[in-house]
């Protein structure tokens, strides 16, 4: 029997349980956020905290990268965009806030970015301010709202009205002048939107358009995998699958390929399920080359899948606590995270450290890590974030160490 897959690199920065995690382009650093509101960059050159600070009153729902910096969202109903990291000990590197804006982070939905083509442009989709159960489109980087209550349908209304819940995830996606969204809800449902780039230029409200029978956003499809709120749900990087997990045992897919296309028959089979053999799942994700999908667990382990056939790859355990967040490395690129451009490895510029040590290769392999675009980092409940390095699985490998 081979050995029990264990991390090559443990980070210990963070006093809280992990919230979220997200490799920069070129997986040069790792952006995570804890229930405390802190937020940490770490240079994986050197595996080392080189900023820290208390980015939000309340915890941190979701991290993500703008223009080289940093993106928070907390459940202080705040998003804040930082500057880009400065050089600098640890403890010094504390970005400057660019831009804030306000949120709804009462469902704890996080946001979705998708850059647009034209150069420092993008859509930020959120959860509508007043109404948890709509969705808004917001552009970046002036942070305007372009389209209010997207998803807005008309309802029969009285106390035993259906009602879709709380937006739980949402996933956008810019592909041939078209934006797509995939959702998912408290009632287990995930839906599939599209609209025009063009349209998202004009401003449109959804709940003033079903009035006037002038509608911008078109629901493509929509289906059921779960009985109980959608936990977590991620999407490939060329939105060609979305995966769901709930509190039950349940894998659910939906094939966003033959939505877009218009190709499904009957619609039915847009969504198929996996039956796991373990109940209570927190966290989702998909490597960047959409091959894998991979499943944390209540119970501390992550379980990697297939994408296209559900077929077990192999389980990775270490955390004691629940895994809440999973990010896998992106395709190498030379953008670095502090200026500048780069090949590879031995051209990154890392930051100066601090003495203060906060992770360590005691848990692991040491450096024998791979190359960084087949990492997966796992955050959880036990205040730890583990750093693995998978195999080639278009090569039909399996987890290193995978059982």
């Amino acid at each position: 029997m081979p050995p029990p897959p264990i991390p090559f690199h443990i980070l210990r920065a963070h006093h809280a349980p992990i919230s979220a995690l997200h490799f920069t382009r070129g997986n040069t650093h790792l952006f995570a956020g804890d229930q405390d509101g802190v937020v940490s960059v770490t240079d994986l050159s050197a595996r080392r905290v080189v900023a820290s600070w208390e980015a939000h009153d309340k915890g941190v729902l979701s991290v993500g990268e703008w223009d080289g910096g940093v993106v928070s969202q907390g459940r202080d109903n705040k998003i804040n965009f930082y500057a880009r990291v400065p050089p600098g000990p640890r403890g010094q590197g504390a970005p400057a806030v660019v831009q804030t804006m306000p949120s709804n982070s009462l469902n704890f939905c996080q946001f979705s970015l998708a850059p647009l083509e034209a150069a420092g442009e993008a859509l930020l989709a959120l959860p509508n301010l007043t109404d948890s159960e709509l969705i808004d489109i917001y552009h970046v980087p002036s942070l305007k709202r372009l389209h209010s209550a997207i998803n807005y349908v008309p309802r029969a209304t009285g106390p035993d009205a259906p009602r879709s819940g709380l937006v739980m995830s949402l996933h956008l996606h810019v592909r041939d002048a078209q934006v797509f969204l995939a959702t998912g809800y408290e009632d287990g449902r995930v839906e599939v939107w599209s609209c025009g780039v063009s349209d998202v230029e004009r401003m449109w409200d959804g709940r003033k358009g079903a009035e006037t029978g002038e509608q911008a956003w078109k629901r493509l499809w929509e289906g059921k995998a779960h009985n109980e709120a959608v936990m977590a749900m991620a999407v490939d990087p060329a939105f060609t699958r979305a995966f769901t997990v709930s509190a039950d045992h349940l894998l659910g897919r939906v094939d966003l390929s033959s939505v877009i296309d218009g190709t499904a028959e009957p619609p039915a089979s847009v969504l198929t399920t996996y039956a796991m053999n373990q109940i209570g799942h927190a966290s989702l994700a998909t490597s960047h080359d959409g091959l894998v999908v991979g499943v944390g667990g209540w119970d501390g382990r992550i379980r990697l899948f297939s994408a296209a056939t559900f077929k077990p790859l192999g389980t990775l355990a270490y955390h004691r606590e629940s895994v809440q967040a999973l990010a896998f490395a992106q395709p190498p690129t030379a953008l670095l995270l502090e200026g500048g451009t780069g090949g590879g490895d031995d051209d990154n510029e890392t930051v100066e450290l601090g003495a203060e040590s906060d992770s360590d290769d005691d848990d692991g392999a040491g450096d024998a890590a791979g190359p960084r675009d087949r990492w997966l980092a796992s955050g959880g409940k036990d205040r730890r974030i583990g750093l693995w390095a998978l195999m080639d699985f278009g090569a039909g490998g399996r987890a290193a160490g995978g059982r």
